[in-house]
């Protein structure tokens, strides 16, 4: 009888030491280190991943047309003048657009009697060929962009457009008066001649989250030249500008 007690009671002893070891060898067992995968992370979006406003930044020069140097004394021949503007794009869709920009630029400009017109000017030109003033160019453009994407960061872009060229002379040159300004002024504004229809075409190229590299050639046509009876050919005062610039997303 003794001898059944001290075995129940070894047995006791037995289930109360295997109950305390048993959860530390099963948690060695059925929680194993195991290593965490990291959570995915969601890709990086580009610049022009999606619509979005965007303001722009963009330096240039472009190149106008005239027709008149081998007749007018003084005359600029076809002048290659720098620029620079802003713009502000408007997306509808990633594909629909509008951009309109300010470009700026300045001039000199001579009143020629002999063929009753204002053209660009040698800055060596004087008073003694006619009434000359300095100008400043006011470029005012609304453009329809149409957007192709070529690939995750590039996209090609292209469309018709309406701009609005102010050249509003400032002051006069070598004893220009200001009513011969006026005459200057009012030559490069009557019959429309300050509208001009253009198309353009260039690339975006994102080149963060939220800034994109611009690339851009665009021409303006001289349409009044249909209207305005100065028998002047097509390409005076077509304007053909090549732009550089950024782009941020607001």
């Amino acid at each position: 009888m003794k001898r059944g007690k001290k075995t129940g009671l070894k047995a006791v002893t037995a289930l109360i030491l295997l109950s305390l070891l048993l959860p530390a060898g099963f948690s060695q067992h059925e929680s194993p280190d195991v290593e965490q995968s990291p959570a995915p992370q969601e890709p990086q979006s580009r610049g022009n991943d999606t619509p979005g406003v965007a303001l722009g930044f963009h330096r240039g020069v472009f190149w106008q047309g005239q027709s008149v140097p081998g007749t007018v004394q003084g005359a600029e021949t076809s002048p290659i003048l720098g620029a620079f503007g802003i713009s502000l794009r408007l997306p509808f869709s990633t594909v629909l657009a509008l951009n309109p920009a300010l470009d700026f630029f300045t001039d000199e400009y001579l009143y020629s009697e002999s063929v009753g017109r204002a053209v660009p000017t040698q800055i060596e030109s004087g008073g003694n060929l006619g009434p000359i003033a300095q100008v400043f160019g006011l470029g005012i453009t609304l453009p329809l962009e149409i957007t192709l994407r070529l690939g995750p960061s590039v996209d090609l872009f292209f469309g018709p457009g309406i701009s609005g060229i102010l050249r509003i002379p400032l002051w006069g040159i070598d004893g220009t008066t200001q009513d011969e300004i006026g005459i200057i002024w009012t030559d490069l504004h009557t019959r429309g001649r300050w509208f001009f229809p253009e198309v353009r075409l260039g690339s975006r190229v994102a080149i963060g989250s939220a800034v994109s590299f611009i690339g851009m050639i665009k021409t303006e046509f001289p349409i009044w030249h249909a209207w305005d009876e100065a028998a002047m050919p097509f390409y005076d005062t077509l304007f053909i500008w090549v732009n550089l610039g950024l782009e941020v997303r607001l």
